[in-house]
């Protein structure tokens, strides 16, 4: 359920001429919330440049969308302004450029109330922004038109808050506290925000960082185990993306929701996922998760919607990276088999799943209804893939010259491949065609002989794609020795021959799960206990012992896997296995 909160953002319904001629540079907003009444009073002015066209019958009328969701508009002008209306959540400008003298930079300020049904949440001693800006700021609602945040806030005296960027000052207002946050560096719209309220405050600095943690119902010891590691988090996310953050602020909230959001320079974090951390430390991903949008979400941003696995889906993979770095590899091992196994579910549910960045280009409501899962968990899994092809040292390159080139910009699909490309010295045109911009269509077989000469033989079948040769690799146990093989399938239709000293004790196809579908394997059962003896690894076991549930052994000899089951819940370091023995003691009924 992770990708469902992150994208729950202001709908898209913009022309094709409004999203491309206008590009908004900068917001400046003055907003009083009314807490009682659970509503606000706004002003913004929206600066914002015009790209010439040459192509418009009357070149001097243009018309302006903003988003203006639920919204009351009092008061619109501006030097281009000659008119205005609202239809449906959309208010429309008409703008007549012989007003501004010449085409170029404008602006134009709105002063309205709302009572936002979404986008600002307010409960018993707090507030805050979520996802729908555009609910609670007019705002031009274009995923890559990422502009800078001037905000003037004005709250109850005493009332602890944070916004975007770093405070310029604080100072009366009549009853009320004015505090003037700016956020200089141009972020997307779904990142703006602030929260507000009675909450506690607990601050410590770290890397050059200095941090910032609103919390309610916790102690102040509980803060400081849940937070032990975002030291480490910024340190690896700083060295594999070669940047450091700017701002040198960061402030986490921490709700009684199940929130999940990143906003700039700050985010916001449900209880419930922070208190788990207290009861299993390794459990500690979402403050990493929105920690990590400030690289790649914020400072990197993706252009379109057919970009948007470039924000969640690298996210979701450095989270797991750094579990690696911080806890071993088990763990990373543990969240590559949650991506895998929420992709099967899809597929088991009849659902193709879909490509991370279609060719043709998607609308919000698009990306929200197909291809959200996907940007998540098969965004993330595409970067083990690379990861396991490319080889260590080409891949963390590849993220390095990704991040570099893309700094404090926005990035597309496109980018990502040339950076890969230029780490590897080779064309990943194969890879991205199959696995990126395509559905899942993709099959493959495998059938495992070993004859009495010792002689292992691999029959693959897979169907598509004859440009993109696939890394097939096998792991084999000879002589007490492990051996990793790997095979280039370059033809729908292959056999591959290989002589071996002696009859292997265990044969394991895919041991470090490149595919991010099911591979049907065929000729191995009497290989599927010492497959799963064998296995010294987090993904080779699991999904050995996974096969060996689904087998005959189930129904033949449930002690056998009674008994690996219990090893798995009493001994194992990987706690994925321990989790999964209760999933396959359904699957498999015994007297565990």
């Amino acid at each position: 359920m992770r990708w469902l909160l992150f994208l729950i953002i202001a709908v898209v319904s913009l022309n094709a001429n409004a999203m491309g001629r206008f590009d908004v540079l900068s917001y400046t907003a003055q907003l009083t919330p009314d807490i009682e009444n659970h509503s606000l009073t706004g002003r913004v002015t929206v600066d914002f440049r015009i790209a010439p066209s040459g192509q418009l019958a009357k070149e001097s009328d243009l018309e302006f969308r903003l988003q203006a969701p639920d919204m009351q508009i009092k008061r619109v002008h501006g030097p281009m302004v000659k008119g205005f209306h609202v239809t449906g959540d959309q208010l429309i400008l008409a703008l007549d450029s012989r007003l501004n003298g010449q085409r170029g930079a404008t602006e134009v300020t709105i002063d309205y109330d709302t009572s936002p049904k979404k986008g600002l949440k307010f409960f018993d001693g707090y507030m805050y922004t979520l996802y729908n800006t555009a609910n609670w700021l007019v705002s031009h609602d274009d995923i890559g038109d990422k502009a800078t945040f001037d905000l003037t806030l004005n709250l109850p005296k005493g009332m602890a808050h944070v916004a975007n960027g770093r405070k310029i000052s604080s100072k009366p207002n009549g009853e009320l506290m004015q505090h003037h946050w700016r956020e200089d560096r141009a972020r997307p719209i779904y990142t703006f925000g602030f929260a507000a309220g009675d909450f506690l405050t607990h601050q410590f600095d770290a890397e050059g960082m200095h941090y910032s943690v609103l919390y309610q119902d916790l102690s102040q010891q509980d803060v400081v185990s849940i937070f032990a590691d975002i030291k480490q988090a910024y340190r690896f996310f700083s060295k594999v993306s070669n940047k450091e953050l700017s701002h040198k602020r960061y402030t986490f909230v921490v709700t009684k929701e199940n929130t999940m959001q990143e906003a700039g320079a700050f985010s916001l974090v449900g209880a419930r996922f922070m208190k788990d951390v207290l009861v299993e430390k390794r459990e500690n991903w979402l403050a990493p998760h929105e920690l990590a949008h400030e690289w790649w979400g914020n400072s990197i941003s993706a252009k379109s919607w057919n970009d948007f696995w470039l924000n969640e889906g690298l996210v979701q993979f450095m989270v797991a990276a750094f579990k690696e770095h911080a806890y071993g590899k088990e763990e990373y091992d543990r969240e590559i088999i949650l991506f895998k196994e929420s992709m099967l579910r899809l597929q088991k549910q009849g659902n193709i799943l879909p490509a991370v960045s279609p060719r043709q280009e998607i609308t919000f409501e698009q990306f929200k209804s197909t291809y959200r899962k996907a940007a998540y968990s098969k965004g993330a899994y595409l970067f083990h893939m690379l990861r396991l092809e490319l080889g260590e040292q080409d891949f963390w390159d590849g993220i390095r010259i990704y991040s570099q080139e893309n700094w404090e910009s926005v990035a597309t699909t496109e980018a990502l491949r040339k950076a890969f490309e230029k780490a590897a010295g080779h064309t990943l045109d194969g890879f991205f065609e199959r696995w990126v911009h395509s559905k899942q269509t993709t099959t493959l077989a495998v059938d495992v002989a070993v004859n009495s000469h010792n002689v292992l033989t691999l029959d693959v079948t897979h169907d598509g794609y004859p440009h993109h040769y696939l890394p097939l690799w096998v792991e084999i146990d000879v002589d007490g020795k492990a051996q990793l093989l790997k095979f280039q399938v370059t033809k729908n239709t292959q056999q591959f021959v290989k002589a071996l000293k002696m009859q292997p004790a265990s044969i394991v196809v895919d041991p470090q799960q490149y595919f991010p579908i099911t591979v049907s394997v065929t000729g191995i059962d009497e290989y599927l206990v010492e497959n799963v003896e064998k296995s010294k690894e987090t993904l080779p076991q699991y999904w050995s012992m996974k096969r060996l549930i689904h087998s005959k052994y189930c129904a033949q000899e449930p002690a056998l896997i009674q008994h690996y089951l219990k090893h798995f819940d009493t001994h194992s370091r990987a706690r994925i296995l321990r989790t999964a023995t209760d999933w396959w003691q359904s699957k498999c009924p015994t007297n565990l």
